[in-house]
């Protein structure tokens, strides 16, 4: 029915007159509206900007696993992911012993010549890992002496004594290799993950490193150690020796992985302590943290270095410390994940698709779950719900088919909407791949297997 004139001014003068007496709350409800309005504008635009897409603005998009086949369990989807994995790393590998570090399946990208020597050893490490937990992998002595020639690079191209030190020997980035400006130096992490590289090798193949190789480099990284557990992060040859001016994240639990891993081979005690003792600065330096760093390496670290607290009383005395600090780093994961993703973002643990920190952050956590189950029930339970999920997610960014089958992109091609927004540099990532994003994919599949599923690992042939 239409207002009357009379109606409309007496509605006019009671809006006048409930503005005078509730001025905030009229504030309030305008402030609503226009939220209201700005929502429905950005889920109009993620509606529709891939639809008005030109055609010279589409990307070219790799064919991709776009999901787990109704027939093939998760498990199943997970050990091919990782064998085709292992056979697309393998033929990244080139005859000097280094890996192709990155390529892009776009043509019209150009990529800018770059080496990373820590993710040529972490790359080690997750073939190494696998090829040794997974018998069509084991058995492979071709692909083993593949690996061998990547850890000789190591060996013959980066590893040399430190000036002005007896007994140690360090991995040294120069120029020449990295393609970067920086001077010469040695690394913590870089001999830290050269450690668990050359470590995990002598699992799959023991002999293939010197025990006095590797216990140089762990005198190395003690040598580099403060009195309260923590690092320097550097090296320098010229007259200048350790520093500390720069720090990095993850140096300190790729450095205590290395000596845990040091001390399974040779049980010299004081690896072990020098790796609690790191473990134990990190816990301490976080506590109170509402959002500690998502440092997955030490996670990994805490779940390799738990079975020997036990055994040894004086560490015992450390374990809460070291638990509780695994549960924070983990919730903090947990905090992250995105609670509503739209389609192919589903599953994703951050909200911007990158691959890379998918499989970091399922590698820590997961690593912590049998500790978990035992002593933090509920946060397993937490894990759990998400990670089928985020497996999936994970496996959906590995290229299917052509030349570059079994590697991971860095950002998840289908998620194109939201990278794109990053501007051309997402854009790029969503067809490169780069060896540390399919080193983790790797290694987060393998321990979700080791967790749920160790009758596959033990039955494949």
């Amino acid at each position: 029915m239409a207002f009357t004139k009379t109606q409309y001014n007496l509605s006019s003068d009671s809006m006048r007159e409930m503005r005078r007496k509730h001025p905030r709350i009229i504030g309030l409800l305008a402030v609503m509206g226009i939220g209201v309005l700005v929502l429905v504008f950005f889920l109009v635009i993620e509606i529709l900007v891939p639809v008005k897409l030109s055609l010279e603005e589409q990307p070219v998009i790799p064919k991709l696993i776009s999901s787990v086949q109704p027939e093939v369990t998760l498990a199943d989807s997970c050990l091919q992911a990782i064998i085709d994995g292992v056979r697309f790393l393998d033929t990244q590998i080139q005859e000097n012993g280094q890996f192709v570090y990155r390529v892009n399946l776009d043509p019209e990208v150009k990529i800018k010549p770059k080496y990373n020597l820590l993710r040529h050893s972490g790359t080690i490490y997750a073939l190494a890992d696998a090829a040794a937990s997974i018998p069509q992998l084991r058995q492979d002595q071709e692909l083993h002496s593949h690996f061998k020639n990547c850890a000789t690079f190591i060996k013959t191209q980066t590893l040399a004594p430190v000036p002005d030190t007896t007994g140690m020997l360090a991995v040294w980035s120069t120029p020449e290799i990295t393609h970067g400006s920086g001077s010469r130096q040695a690394k913590l992490g870089g001999v830290g993950l050269a450690l668990v590289a050359l470590c995990s090798l002598e699992r799959l193949s023991p002999g293939t490193t010197p025990l006095d190789t590797l216990q140089a480099m762990g005198r190395f990284i003690t040598y580099m150690q403060k009195e309260d557990g923590s690092f320097y992060s550097k090296f320098y040859p010229d007259g200048i020796g350790r520093s500390d001016t720069w720090t990095s994240l993850y140096y300190p639990g790729e450095a205590a992985l290395g000596l845990i891993m040091l001390y399974e081979l040779d049980q010299d005690p004081k690896w072990l302590a020098s790796a609690v003792d790191v473990l134990k600065f990190l816990a301490l330096s976080r506590i109170g943290k509402s959002r500690p760093k998502p440092d997955h390496w030490a996670l990994i670290a805490t779940s390799r270095v738990w079975p020997f607290l036990d055994a040894n009383a004086f560490l015992q005395a450390k374990q809460v410390l070291l638990l509780n600090h695994a549960e924070q780093v983990s919730s903090r994961m947990l905090a992250d994940i995105p609670r509503r993703m739209p389609g192919a973002g589903r599953g994703a643990m951050l909200p911007d698709g990158r691959i890379a920190p998918q499989g970091t952050r399922l590698e820590g956590m997961l690593a912590m779950v049998p500790i978990f189950g035992e002593l933090k029930p509920d946060l397993e339970v937490q894990i759990e719900k998400h990670t089928p999920a985020s497996i999936r997610f994970l496996l959906s960014g590995q290229v299917a088919d052509g030349v570059y089958k079994g590697g991971f992109t860095r950002v998840h091609p289908n998620y194109y909407p939201l990278a794109r927004r990053g501007g051309k540099s997402k854009t790029r990532e969503m067809t490169e791949l780069r060896i540390d994003v399919t080193q983790h994919s790797i290694s987060a599949l393998l321990t979700y297997l080791r967790n749920s599923h160790p009758d596959i690992l033990a039955a494949q042939s």
